[in-house]
């Protein structure tokens, strides 16, 4: 069997009824998209949400440690974050940031992979309620996106080890269309929109031991359009930014054993046009941030052991604009817009144990720069 027909040996039916679209700005779906990471404390990995709680125009954050259920609500007010009460959720859980009802205001979603279950807890005025309680398969990780361009939240579920897939479609009513399929095992899933046509976000497949990639274009009614399979090296970091003026994303590729990296710019379809190769030395944390008002994405880098950092200002096909920074060592990086100007701001969270247990460096407008703000 051909890598081809091992990828594609279950392309699912389209859906029969055509989901009702919405007319959302799409402006505003992509700033209070949240952030998604994952940050170590003691061996510990916490999922921490970048999400506009309170409506505000100023990043929030929802910190949750999944041995103990605990989740804190850190809200980013003009001088000084403040968190609220920390309550408490079921250990073990996938924890997503989705718009799910048509208030502009980004909810969460509860996924207990063990079970299936789901809760859907809605955001009002920064306060979290549980709606609806549905089910999704077991075993999965869920990767919020928008399948069709309404504005509502899908999400595309992956089984690493089986290869097993599953769509939900968001109905905007609570509940959700699924649709099922399996692909070959190992994938790593990254969200953009390489489609210069539609408004739709698309899947980037990669391998990370083989070097295999697939883009997989969201069709808007279940399924996929699939691109031919192409072929990096093995041990690549993949981030998806925007780095051109065109209607579609691109992907930045970083080796961190090596130090070699490749800004690869999408033609607007299922493939890449173009290549541009540099260097830097090896260890850094990679983060797609935006740096100034241009409509490009930019990148911050980060070293734990040093304590070192640049902001990389994106110059079209000519590489980045450096500028150093000096940051504490030892800590886990964030982006993040706490300050309401659109421009990436940078959190290091030094104190993993501590919901507000990080230093705070706001982005200066066009220059790559930050003012240190103050740690808490």
């Amino acid at each position: 069997m051909s890598p081809k027909e091992d990828f594609l040996r279950a392309i699912p039916a389209r859906v029969e009824a055509t989901m009702r679209r919405l007319l959302v700005a799409v402006a505003l779906v992509a700033f209070l998209l949240g952030i998604v990471t994952g940050a170590k404390a003691g061996g510990v990995e916490r999922t921490i949400l970048s999400l506009d709680l309170n409506s505000d125009g100023r990043e929030d954050l929802l910190v949750y440690d999944p041995t103990t259920g605990a989740f804190t609500r850190v809200f980013q007010y003009p001088g000084w974050p403040y968190a609220a009460p920390t309550e408490y959720w079921l250990p073990g859980m996938n924890v997503v940031m989705g718009f799910l009802d048509e208030d502009a205001s980004p909810d969460v979603i509860f996924y207990d992979p063990a079970t299936g279950l789901v809760w859907q807890a809605l955001n009002y005025a920064g306060t979290l309620y549980v709606t609806t309680v549905t089910s999704w398969p077991r075993g999965m990780l869920a990767y919020p996106f928008d399948h069709n361009g309404d504005g509502a939240t899908d999400f595309f579920l992956y089984n690493r080890v089986t290869g097993e897939w599953s769509l939900q479609l968001n109905t905007w009513n609570g509940y959700f269309t699924e649709v099922n399929g399996r692909w070959s095992e190992g994938w790593e899933i990254r969200v953009g929109n390489f489609s210069a046509f539609d408004h739709n976000q698309d899947l980037l497949l990669y391998n990370r031991e083989t070097g295999v990639w697939y883009k997989a274009l969201s069709d808007g009614f279940g399924g996929f359009y699939y691109s031919q399979p192409g072929r990096w090296s093995p041990g690549w970091n993949v981030s998806i930014g925007r780095f051109n003026i065109d209607a579609a994303d691109d992907v930045f590729l970083y080796n961190p054993v090596t130090g070699v990296w490749f800004r690869v710019f999408s033609d607007g379809w299922t493939g890449f046009y173009w290549y541009e190769r540099g260097g830097w030395s090896a260890g850094w944390s990679v983060l797609i941030a935006r740096l100034e008002k241009r409509g490009l994405d930019d990148l911050i880098l980060y070293h734990a052991g040093t304590g070192a950092g640049f902001a990389c200002v994106t110059q079209a096909y000519a590489g980045f604009r450096y500028h150093r920074l000096t940051l504490y060592n030892s800590a886990v990086p964030m982006v993040q817009d706490f300050s309401g100007d659109r421009l990436s701001d940078l959190l290091l969270w030094i104190d993993l144990t501590n919901p507000v247990g990080f230093s705070r460096y706001k982005s200066v407008l066009r220059g790559g720069n930050f003012d240190h703000l103050e740690w808490w």
